[in-house]
């Protein structure tokens, strides 16, 4: 009998698992208003420089003078499975890393290397 109820269970979690894994991505792509402005980056020698201007329409302005950045794209991508990430880049291949906000400044990435952004004026 336990390993009737023994193998039931483990059908059933395989189940379970399986329907899990089929549903849907269900990832939303969006600009929020609070990230949009202009931020000045953090830099290693503990000055802030590097203005980088996030549009509303997605678009990346200012983030490097030596590159061409009118195809630069920036987004927040939020899913059940990933939470929530700031997309930056090309718009074939962003770079996605967690963030929050904290006040006035913007963190991204994970510890221990996250990268710092204040609003800048």
């Amino acid at each position: 009998m336990t390993t009737r109820i023994a193998r039931f269970s483990r059908i059933a979690l395989a189940s379970g698992m399986l329907a899990v894994a089929c549903r849907p991505f269900d990832a939303t792509v969006s600009q929020p208003s609070e990230l949009t402005g202009r931020w000045a980056r953090l830099s290693p020698n503990q000055t802030w420089s590097d203005t980088v201007v996030l549009a509303p329409n997605g678009a990346v302005f200012g983030a490097s003078p030596a590159s061409d950045t009118d195809d630069l794209r920036w987004s927040v991508v939020r899913s059940r499975v990933a939470g929530r990430a700031l997309c930056l880049g090309p718009a074939r291949a962003p770079h996605c890393q967690p963030y929050r906000l904290e006040g006035d400044t913007l963190v991204v990435g994970r510890l221990p290397t996250p990268t710092f952004f204040r609003r800048a004026q």
